[in-house]
């Protein structure tokens, strides 16, 4: 009983007092001198219980492991509210560790070697074994997966096999612990006697009954006065050691629908319309065009591939589009068109017959390479809106 007490009085302060200092470390420790080797071990401390440091590096894990057994428990991702539990039982976890240990040790509690054997694979295991062991579909203990796993050298078996038998041993401690503190209660005849009268005593009683509701709320008038003492007196209620917000919104898709579309459509065709008339083709196209295009002469490639290779085949005056592509309409005026020698590298162009198949088709692909060449480049006025 004198632990319970303890306990219940102390824990408050002893956790206050341990995250306080990890806080505090935490935030002061970039503007000291961090080299120091005492301060440098001291950053790992996340708390102290009854002068036991606990560090990080043992600490940290276990919270790992409470909030991956929350997410498989209660489903989704990990939160600020989850991970705040996760520390909240991690360190109460610690505290009764530690507290319990000592009397563990005051009264001499212990599981020996052969008790924890029988507690892995006796006829009665423990509960953990049973939970961890049995077979969904009968609920019978499979054994050979038990001894499988407690005779695996893999690593990580080993590793879960060391943390699943202290667990047990915690557990037998605990169970040893609270049967003799069960069994050291005394209850007397006088104390029954009490506990009978007062849960079977009857008592015939009137009363009336005053409904809230009874009371029109236009006749109740509150001050600002009154507000603020109701939140003096409520508001720790609402204090929340993780902050979290709340919040609601609606969203609206900016993608067009058909209407949108006709809409451009017929604004891109006025646009049109006017551009082929316009007097003054590159102002017009600066002043209406979302993509700026240099008047200037451009070679054959520049242009957007959807207009590019029809453009290009258009003689000087034309017009085309407009053409829709992407997200975008092309509308292009050829202006004017020219040939850039210095556009051409080899001054002559040799066709060997006999590699191309003969005279004919020599000819052929001469003249093909000719109309291309005279083609060059041409300059045009490019309008281009974006739907």
């Amino acid at each position: 009983m004198g632990l319970m007490t303890f306990l219940r009085n102390r824990a408050g302060y002893i956790l206050v007092f341990a995250i306080g200092f990890a806080i505090v470390a935490f935030l002061v420790g970039d503007a000291i001198n961090v080299g120091k080797p005492f301060w440098s071990a001291n950053q790992k401390v996340v708390g102290s219980i009854d002068g036991n440091e606990i560090s990080i590096d043992d600490f940290g894990p276990k919270v790992d492991q409470g909030v991956n057994q929350m997410k498989q428990q209660y489903g989704g991702s990990a939160n600020a509210q989850m991970t705040a539990m996760a520390v909240d039982q991690a360190w109460n976890a610690e505290l009764a560790k530690v507290l319990l240990t000592k009397e563990y040790d005051r009264l001499g509690l212990t599981v020996s070697e052969d008790e924890l054997m029988d507690l892995l694979q006796g006829q009665n295991p423990s509960p953990l074994i049973k939970q961890y062991f049995s077979n969904p579909q009968t609920g019978q203990l499979d054994r050979v997966t038990l001894m499988n796993f407690l005779k695996s050298k893999e690593p990580q078996a080993l590793q879960q096999s060391d943390m699943l038998q202290q667990e047990i041993k915690n557990q037998a401690l605990q169970t040893k612990y609270s049967n003799l503190i069960r069994n050291s209660v005394y209850v007397t005849s006088l104390e029954a006697t009490d506990e009978y009268n007062n849960r079977n005593k009857l008592a015939n009683f009137k009363y009336v009954s005053l409904d809230y509701t009874s009371i029109p709320d236009a006749s109740v008038k509150l001050t600002d006065g009154d507000y603020s003492e109701y939140y003096d007196q409520n508001k720790a209620r609402f204090n929340n050691p993780t902050e979290t917000r709340a919040f609601e919104y609606v969203t609206f898709s900016i993608s067009p629908n058909k209407a949108d579309s006709l809409a451009i459509k017929a604004q891109v065709d006025k646009i049109a319309a006017d551009f082929q008339v316009a007097k003054n083709d590159s102002l017009f196209a600066a002043i209406n065009s979302d993509v700026k295009v240099p008047f200037a002469y451009l070679t054959k490639g520049k242009l957007d591939p959807a207009v590019d290779s029809a453009v290009f085949a258009l003689p000087a005056g034309s017009f085309y589009g407009p053409k829709l592509s992407g997200n975008s309409y092309k509308i292009v005026k050829v202006v004017a068109s020219r040939f850039s020698p210095d556009s051409v590298k080899a001054s002559h162009i040799l066709i060997d017959p006999a590699k191309v198949g003969g005279e004919d088709k020599a000819s052929k692909l001469a003249d093909s390479l000719k109309g291309l060449i005279l083609k060059g480049a041409i300059l045009l006025s490019l309008l281009k809106t974006t739907v």
